[in-house]
């Protein structure tokens, strides 16, 4: 599961990890904190990873951290890790030191009386509907890079806009035409560009929105 929070005002993703005892942000989401609101950073705890091997750490420090409508202090990690951050178990207890409920049917979990709204692994990496955003005629013999639609879902702003998109089964059976498999940004712009190419002599003409003509999957 992940959580769309904000650190010292700068909107990250979290992966809620009930093993991680502490909280942590990676260095490359402390660096990229203006250098005005970067915290300075005390000796940290001596972090190991899963299999017991000390993770490199550049220290901790006190950060304001949003989490929905709940604001707080907190004393924060930051080390070399894979992911973004990790919303750790000194997160994840109530001032009355139980453990958060996590409703993994609403995609929430309660935190001291704040519904905290969560992102299943399955929203974020599920393929996505590619659509033709333009009425376009491709002549015979030729190629021609075209504008596409990428089914977006609400938290895409928040994480990486790293998608491959390939021609679906459809597209293959259904038109005289090759698409290319092309790596896109679906954060950059609203559509994004994949490249055509007709090796017959017979004009092809997409409709914009008539039907799906490929898949896009995150790449992880």
């Amino acid at each position: 599961m992940y959580v769309t929070g904000f650190v010292n005002e700068k909107p990250i993703i979290f992966t809620l990890d009930t093993g991680a005892s502490r909280t942590i942000i990676s260095t490359r989401v402390y660096q990229r904190l203006p250098e005005g609101s970067r915290p300075s950073l005390s000796k940290g705890a001596s972090l190991k990873g899963a299999c017991g091997v000390p993770i490199s750490e550049m220290g901790k420090g006190m950060f304001k951290l949003r989490l929905g409508k709940m604001e707080k202090l907190q004393e924060i990690i930051v080390a070399e890790i894979e992911d973004d951050a990790l919303l750790g178990n000194d997160c994840l207890v109530n001032k009355s030191a139980k453990p958060v409920d996590i409703l993994l049917s609403r995609e929430i979990f309660m935190l001291e009386g704040y519904e905290i709204p969560c992102i299943s692994k399955a929203k974020c990496i599920e393929a996505r509907m590619v659509t033709e955003a333009e009425d376009i005629n491709i002549p015979g013999n030729s190629e021609a890079l075209v504008d596409v639609f990428v089914n977006r879902i609400e938290w895409d702003d928040d994480l990486s806009g790293d998608f491959l998109i390939e021609p679906n089964q459809a597209f293959k059976e259904g038109y005289p035409s090759i698409m290319a498999a092309t790596m896109v940004d679906i954060n950059r712009s609203p559509t994004c560009k994949v490249r055509l190419i007709n090796p017959f002599s017979q004009d092809v003409d997409l409709r914009r929105d008539a039907e799906i003509i490929g898949v896009a999957e995150r790449v992880e």
